[in-house]
């Protein structure tokens, strides 16, 4: 396909759209125009062309593309046997010809990254602590299909272009989860991307391993400025093992370790010490320090000051097997739930954004059932 500049994608699921496949099939190179073909009824027929900016584009599709998964399926991907690119539909989203990068100029430089080949269990959460080493997060999203599945990616939003750079930077080409992810300048940050998202039906849960028996609450009762935020950490890493490497700088009173709903570490944790110049040490010192040959983010903990004007509830009467993200889950639809603490005897300690919302999830959810359970929701004054 000496001149060919498009591909053949097959195998793709019914609900991929034009916009899917333009994400999927970009890290080979510079796409003109992406479209899946639809037969008659309007319905995919779960293929698609793409074509790219030149040839050798199109043949590093072929070469590092194809057979990977998308939506629990192997991908297609092939020279476009038919000559030229078939003619346009009006269902079709059409992507005017790119002219000469030079004649162009810079693209305009953006806060948002795209973020792909993620596996499917990663959550909006996961997503967050994975790319925060990177700079000052304002948003994490990860994207749905129709059917309430993960598109294996998301889109992350930075405080500035500058943090955006240096995720693309620093973190493209990192595994996680057994996967190497893509980092790279979201090209769709022009559009309406930040619109609120369709409801979706929740994916099954994993099962998860065990309760969340840790406190943040532990983690910010100290004096402002006595926490700190460490990120890069190995999977393999524990509250132990974070408490003795973060002690070189003074006396740790709280090590913890984030993790997702199914128990997992997200690879970044939070450490208190015993007083504010300690903290400042540790980040003088213990910044590009390594764990098992991983250079370790060490810095201010940005939701410090959050978390201590944040309200909290009690919630007692809480069902056996409950786990702390279906609580999270639960409260989301009142504000942001910023931690979920699950505690002996059927109770969980819960802290939102303010004092407002939490007095909100006391007066709409006192009394309700919840996994056949009547709840008892209070403020908690002592968190």
């Amino acid at each position: 396909m000496a001149e060919n500049r498009c591909v053949f994608v097959g195998n793709l699921s019914w609900g991929v759209t034009n916009d899917d496949l333009y994400n999927l099939m970009s890290p080979a190179g510079e796409i003109v125009e992406a479209n899946i073909k639809m037969g008659r009824d309007g319905r995919s027929r779960g293929c698609g062309v793409v074509e790219y900016a030149t040839a050798a584009d199109a043949m590093n599709a072929m070469e590092t593309l194809n057979g990977i998964e998308h939506d629990g399926r192997a991908i297609n991907v092939r020279e476009d046997r038919e000559q030229g690119a078939p003619a346009a539909k009006p269902a079709r989203r059409q992507r005017a010809p790119k002219a000469d990068s030079a004649a162009r100029g810079p693209a305009e430089p953006t806060n948002k990254v795209y973020v792909g080949n993620l596996s499917w269990g990663v959550t909006d959460d996961d997503l967050y602590a994975l790319m925060e080493p990177a700079g000052e997060i304002i948003q994490a999203n990860i994207k749905y299909g129709n059917d309430g599945r993960s598109r294996g990616c998301g889109i992350v939003e930075y405080a500035t272009v500058a943090d955006a750079t240096n995720a693309i930077n620093t973190l493209s080409g990192q595994e996680y989860d057994g996967r190497v992810m893509l980092v790279r300048e979201d090209r769709e940050a022009g559009k309406a991307a930040s619109a609120a998202k369709p409801a979706r039906a929740q994916p099954a849960r994993r099962q998860r391993s065990a309760p969340r028996a840790s406190s943040l609450t532990k983690a910010y009762g100290g004096e402002p400025g006595s926490t700190v935020y460490v990120g890069n950490l190995p999977w393999s890493v524990d509250e132990a093992m974070l408490n003795a490497h973060m002690s070189a700088a003074g006396t740790v009173v709280h090590a913890e370790v984030l993790r997702a709903g199914d128990g997992r570490s997200k690879g970044c944790g939070v450490v208190r010490f015993s007083a504010p110049a300690e903290a400042a040490q540790a980040i003088a010192t213990l910044h590009d320090s390594e764990i098992e040959g991983r250079p370790l983010v060490v810095r201010e903990d940005r939701e410090e000051q959050k978390f201590k004007n944040a309200g909290s509830v009690m919630i007692s009467n809480v069902a056996d097997g409950t786990y702390w993200q279906d609580l999270k889950d639960h409260l989301k639809p009142f504000g942001e739930v910023l931690h979920v603490d699950m505690l002996d005897g059927g109770r969980a300690s819960v802290r939102l954004v303010d004092v407002a919302t939490a007095q909100a999830v006391v007066d709409q959810l006192n009394g309700t059932v919840f996994a056949g359970q009547e709840l008892e929701v209070t403020m908690d004054r002592t968190a």
